[in-house]
């Protein structure tokens, strides 16, 4: 399958859309607002009309939407890929939805054309697709990933197969629970180290290598303490995931304190008009508290 489409050029598909790009691939882009085509094409990407034009048009999709119901709207919504997609095609979703809708919209895509599904989130940010350094988790037919896998590994360092459909997004989950929580914790101990009269942008740096270090903390705690305006994973983003997470958590019979409590610090900073920075600048929020955090 040497025709290659990519669905969403946010801030992570974009990146992974240019690796691609950069491997020499025949790709085509498609996106809700059109001008984000623009870069992709400067590196020899096509443009399409709409995901049903690339479900006729390309064997292997690719998607990076926001959540669950962009996803069955680009892949079974009136102009979506199963419109023009057959039994030969193969999705791969890079987005970050609950694993029940991974099996639902596999079902209903096997029903609707025929083609087939795998769930593919990924960890790693925006540095990471840069870098070439993701991972991503995959659920679906162990034959499909392995047809996928060489496209993948454009912009991953690995790619773990899971197990079924919906075993890629359930490992992400785990994997947004330990992230997401940590973004939260850093933007309190940079904010602590500051009121006690450190160098909050050495802290990192100091901690390295002990047992206090995290991929999380060397990624966020500098562009904290500077209060940098650089977007790599946005406030909205991670308030969705950690909603998505206590969703999932409840389906499960989990009880899931922490997680609480950092969805209503990024829930409150989402309300503060902050959903547009970046997850790093959680601290802001911690800047206009005072000493004390209001409850939502």
């Amino acid at each position: 399958m040497t025709a290659i489409g990519f669905i969403g050029l946010g801030l992570m598909g974009r990146e992974i859309a240019a690796n691609l790009c950069h491997n020499q691939h025949d790709v085509t882009v498609w996106n809700r607002s059109g001008e984000a085509c623009a870069p992709l094409v400067a590196l020899g990407a096509k443009t399409a009309a709409s995901p049903a034009e690339i479900g006729a048009s390309c064997g292997l999709i690719f998607v990076c939407v926001s959540d669950g119901s962009a996803v069955r709207h680009v892949l079974l919504g009136a102009d979506g890929v199963s419109m023009g997609a057959s039994t030969g095609t193969l999705v791969v979703d890079h987005s970050t939805v609950a694993p029940e809708d991974a099996l639902a919209i596999a079902a209903d895509l096997a029903a609707t054309c025929g083609a087939r599904f795998i769930d593919a989130p990924v960890t790693g940010g925006t540095p990471g697709a840069k870098a070439r350094q993701l991972v991503m988790f995959a659920g679906g037919n162990e034959a499909d990933v392995r047809i996928a896998e060489p496209c993948m590994r454009a912009s991953a360092q690995r790619v773990e197969h899971m197990g079924g459909v919906g075993t890629g997004q359930a490992t992400k989950m785990c994997n947004q629970m330990l992230a997401l929580n940590t973004f939260a914790v850093v933007a309190e101990t940079i904010k602590l180290a500051e009121a006690l009269g450190l160098d909050a942008e050495r802290l990192p740096a100091v901690v390295a290598g002990g047992s206090a270090d995290s991929r999380v903390l060397q990624m966020a705690g500098t562009p904290a303490a500077q209060r940098s305006d650089e977007l790599t994973a946005s406030i909205s983003i991670q308030a969705k995931d950690l909603e998505l997470l206590l969703g999932v958590g409840r389906d499960a019979g989990v009880t899931m304190p922490m997680t609480a409590a950092a969805a209503q610090v990024a829930r409150l900073a989402k309300m503060r008009g902050m959903g547009g920075m970046d997850a790093s600048q959680l601290i802001r929020l911690y800047d206009q508290s005072h000493g004390s955090m209001p409850s939502l």
